[in-house]
This record gives C-alpha cells, structure tokens and sequence, in this order.
C-alpha cells in the first residue's frame, strides 16, 4: 500500500462504542409495537444495517418506519451525549494518523449522530469527508457509501479506490469496502477475528493499526 492516502473510518464500533446504545434505543421505540431485538439477534442479523434497514426488516409500513427513525434517532441523541463513549487509544489514533493522511468517515450512522459525538470529544476537524446514512442511497454492505467518499474527495484531489484503506469492525462493512475496490482492516471490537477473516488486514487494538500505518509509510 505504498500509494495509500485516505483513511475511511466507519464510525459506530471503530471510533464510538455504541452498539449497545443503539440496541438499547432500537427497542425503546420498538416497544409500543411488542419487538424486542436480543443481542444475539442484533449482532447477528442487524448490525451491518443503518436504522432504515432495521425497521424495514421488521415494519412493513413506511411512515410507521419514518417514525420510528424520526423516534430513535431522538431518543439516541439524548441518551449517547451522556453515557457514549468512544474506544479507548481511537482519540490519539486519529490525532497521529491525521499528519500523514487524509481522514474521512464513512458510515451507516445518521450524520447528526456522528456530528454531535465528534464534536463531544472534539474529533470534527480531523476528518475532511463524513459520508452518513443521510447521503445515500443503499446501506452497507452495498459500496455506495465508500464510493461517495471518493467522489467528494475528488472535487479537488486525485484518488483511487486503491488509495484508501478502510477500518471496519463487521463483516459487511468489510465486504461494502472490498466491493468499493478498496483496503480494508477490520478490527476485532464487535466480532471475532475468524468472522473477519475477508478483511486484508485484522487487527486488534488500536496501537496495532497505529504501528503498523505509520511504519507502513516510513
């Protein structure tokens, strides 16, 4: 990866640690239509989804959906503000990282969502493209998400699909960047390394991928 110049981060279970939160608030809105999501079924089937792809899965309605969305994404705001955490070592990772390379986010999260933790924590300015579920068409493990990245960069760099290198933690954010002809590490905060194994490189903590981005560039 001797060429590599973009670093697309996804953003809930790579740099903010709220899969339970997002659980949690999927059946808070859930209840008044008796759905529980379990944690197993939640990491099993669901987790690779923005929240327009779960409720689809589970509502057949569209404005019942749009509401539920609408509901969720209120209820997540207020609640993650105060009890959201991000990873630990992904603060100091971005801030290393940010020298040497161009940093954008790519995710399924809503872009509200992504904003007011990013700026929680003062992350904002590092990242010059956040791709959300607001700005596409098709979630993970479609591509488009990845593909927009690009497009936006492009208005004034030049880069490659095989400039970039993507960070991901499940398996279908892995296979949305291996579609987008792009790198892809994954690390191991969601899922177990034998369910990442499509990933190039796997990695898990985040002194590894630190070590090995900045010797790779030496």
């Amino acid at each position: 990866m001797e060429n590599l110049k973009v670093l697309i981060f996804d953003f809930d279970g790579v740099i903010f640690d709220s899969e339970s939160l997002h659980l949690q608030a999927f059946n808070e809105v859930l209840k008044n239509h008796d759905i529980t999501i379990s944690e197993e079924d939640y990491y099993k089937n669901f987790i690779s989804f923005d929240d327009k792809g779960v409720f689809e899965k589970l509502i057949d309605d569209k404005q019942t959906v749009d509401e539920l969305i609408r509901d969720k994404n209120n209820f997540f705001e207020k609640y993650s503000i105060d009890n959201g955490l991000l990873f630990d070592g992904v603060c100091e990772l971005i801030e290393k990282l940010s020298s040497k390379y161009i940093l954008c986010i790519g995710s399924g999260a809503k872009r509200s969502e992504i904003i007011s933790i990013l700026k929680k924590f003062n992350l904002e300015s590092f990242f010059e493209v956040i791709i959300s579920a607001d700005d596409v068409n098709y979630s993970k493990p479609n591509p488009e998400t990845f593909q927009k990245v690009i497009d936006i960069l492009n208005e004034s760099e030049n880069i490659r699909a095989i400039d970039c290198l993507v960070i991901e933690d499940t398996p279908g954010g892995i296979m949305a960047a291996k579609s987008a002809d792009m790198y892809c590490a994954s690390i191991t905060n969601t899922f177990d390394e034998s369910l990442l194994k499509d990933a190039d490189f796997i990695f898990n903590s985040y002194r590894e991928i630190e070590d090995f981005l900045l010797l790779d560039i030496d």
